[in-house]
């Protein structure tokens, strides 16, 4: 899969300069951050599945450690008009602006 040209190296394109492009933004939380993840949560998922200004979510959920039940970060798949658009949507998350993930 090609890499987009956004400078977040978690960020990636299915594309190349389509009138729309497909991403997957992942994250990993930082260790110990769990307490401030849970106090974000309500507040992730409503913008997750908000609106959003030339963008489209397709499908989000969180990752998982080995035990199958603690969040350990998150993925969202989302089809957005440009890298701007899809990089703002990484930027704006909660969890991105609670420090939780990296």
């Amino acid at each position: 899969m090609p890499r987009s040209a956004c400078s977040n190296p978690i960020l990636y394109s299915s594309a190349w300069r389509k009138k729309r492009m497909h991403y997957i933004i992942t994250s990993i939380d930082y260790p110990g951050t769990m307490d401030i993840r849970m106090q974000v949560h309500a507040k992730h998922l409503d913008y997750v599945h908000g609106e959003h200004d030339r963008v489209n979510v397709k499908l989000a959920g969180p990752l998982l450690a080995r035990d199958g039940n603690t969040m350990i970060g998150s993925m969202i798949v989302i089809e957005a008009k440009d890298d701007e658009a899809a990089e703002t949507v990484r930027r704006r998350r909660p969890v991105s602006q609670g420090g939780v993930v990296r």
